[in-house]
């Protein structure tokens, strides 16, 4: 499951979570298809959500549980570290590959 098959390509793992994570916005491309004749597919910016999550959720929350693979966004790092800072329980658990993955926020945590 975690064996990358070609350097640099995502494993068995990572694909798996990354179809989870999409999952909801295929849906609604699927049920706009089949209701439809001439279906609007509306195109994802994943990076809408962060700003959100930041700044909407984590200032209120007293415990922040976080469960993760893939670990890459720099603005919920920092809404993490303000959390903590601020008395609230943050209790992270990350894939190992954060340790070595280029992109991962690990090291702002």
């Amino acid at each position: 499951m975690l064996a990358r098959p070609v350097p640099g390509k995502w494993s068995t793992q990572e694909c798996v979570s990354h179809l989870a994570d999409t999952e909801v916005y295929f849906t609604d491309r699927i049920e706009r298809t089949i209701a439809l004749d001439r279906p609007l597919l509306l195109a994802v910016d994943e990076r809408r959500y962060i700003e959100p999550a930041k700044n909407n959720a984590l200032e209120y929350f007293r415990q922040v549980l976080v469960l993760a693979y893939s670990f890459t966004s720099k603005p919920i790092a920092e809404a993490l570290v303000e959390a903590k800072k601020r008395g609230a329980d943050v209790q992270i658990v990350l894939d190992r590959s954060n340790e070595k993955e280029e992109y991962s926020e690990l090291p702002a945590l």
